[in-house]
């Protein structure tokens, strides 16, 4: 896992970057926020769908999305990083709002984290960890509604907790959205 994660890390700092120069040469303009269409209460859903596309054109043949695209679509991987590359460049749609200001460092951990997508563990013991907040027991909804004392020793969160197993542990990683 540590090696992937590196791995991740390494090529989001390599994003980074390649966004650095687009950004040098073409001013990057505004996040996608700001061309999307705006939803009125009584709009039915088909007509505001079909105003996305033209607000996502708008937004997406701009220069420097255009030069990030083609500095994505030249940039030579190698075959242990080919993955990566298809995870992280397919999450970074909108390089103005995902690196936009983010310092670089930020921006490898954030990286890593969406293509690595270890950020949060289900221990066996029943426990949710998700980094950056309260540990929280499988059966209940929220840390403060939980009668179940926890873990007597916060690692950190998912990622602390990771760090400390025994190198012979085997993590499956799911992918599920509800």
């Amino acid at each position: 896992m540590t090696e992937r994660w590196e791995r991740a890390a390494a090529f989001a700092r390599l994003v980074w970057d390649g966004w650095q120069q687009v950004v040098r040469a073409h001013p990057p303009g505004r996040p996608y926020g700001y061309f999307a269409p705006k939803r009125h209460k009584d709009m039915a859903w088909s007509d505001y769908v079909a105003l996305g596309d033209p607000a996502y054109d708008a937004y997406d043949t701009r220069p420097c999305q255009v030069a990030f695209r083609e500095w994505a679509a030249a940039y030579e991987t190698g075959a242990d990083a080919a993955d990566l590359r298809a995870v992280l460049l397919d999450i970074v749609t909108d390089p103005v709002e995902s690196i936009g200001d983010c310092p670089r460092e930020d921006f490898s951990r954030r990286g890593a984290r969406w293509t690595v997508g270890l950020c949060s563990l289900l221990t066996l013991d029943g426990w949710w960890r998700k980094d950056g907040e309260p540990p929280l027991h499988g059966a209940c909804d929220a840390p403060g509604s939980c009668p179940h004392p926890p873990p007597v020793a916060d690692e950190g969160g998912g990622a602390g907790r990771r760090a400390a197993l025994p190198a012979d542990t085997l993590l499956v990683h799911v992918r599920c959205q509800v």
